[in-house]
């Protein structure tokens, strides 16, 4: 399970307070780990020898392990918080909104963009989506929503996460 996935469904969640995940987790939603700046001691097609790596302290590991352990209220706010947040801020809704902001500000741009930066014609040609495209892909998706199956799928995947959510761990 991601650690996004753990919030939404209202689980204790426990990272490093360092890189990606900062993005999403903070100190009202999750249990924080402090860390060291580190280079990657095992290099592999993925990082390379020079990576810097967030290398969790332990101690503070421990700590926050024992926190969640202790305070039944603390990890009940931070994950009732957590929860709120990821429905709020991480839903497919907002990414959708996010993404479809940033291509109706580059197709309204594209004419500046492909004159100021020409380096980059070949991604500017893959964001030229034309209209009919993206009117298929709606009808398509306004389609997927009406079919029975996966509406009732959703529907009881959305109860059951729901559900979840109001179990006592």
């Amino acid at each position: 399970m991601t650690l996004a996935e753990a919030m939404y469904l209202g689980k204790p969640t426990i990272a490093t307070n360092y890189s990606g995940n900062t993005e999403f987790m903070n100190h009202s939603n999750s249990f924080l780990v402090d860390y060291e700046l580190g280079l990657i001691e095992n290099p592999d097609i993925n990082f390379c020898s020079k990576t810097v790596w967030g290398n969790p302290i332990m101690k503070s590991a421990v700590e926050r392990l024992k926190q969640v352990y202790d305070n039944p209220d603390l990890r009940k706010e931070k994950a009732m918080n957590a929860t709120l947040f990821v429905q709020e801020k991480l839903s497919f809704y907002m990414a959708g909104f996010i993404m479809k902001n940033r291509l109706q500000q580059l197709y309204t741009n594209f004419d500046e963009l492909a004159v100021n930066d020409g380096h980059n014609a070949y991604l500017l040609n893959q964001l030229q989506l034309s209209k009919t495209d993206i009117e298929r892909l709606q009808r398509q998706i306004r389609r997927m929503k009406k079919n029975v199956i996966i509406s009732s799928i959703l529907m009881l995947k959305d109860t059951v996460r729901k559900f979840k959510g109001k179990m006592i761990y």
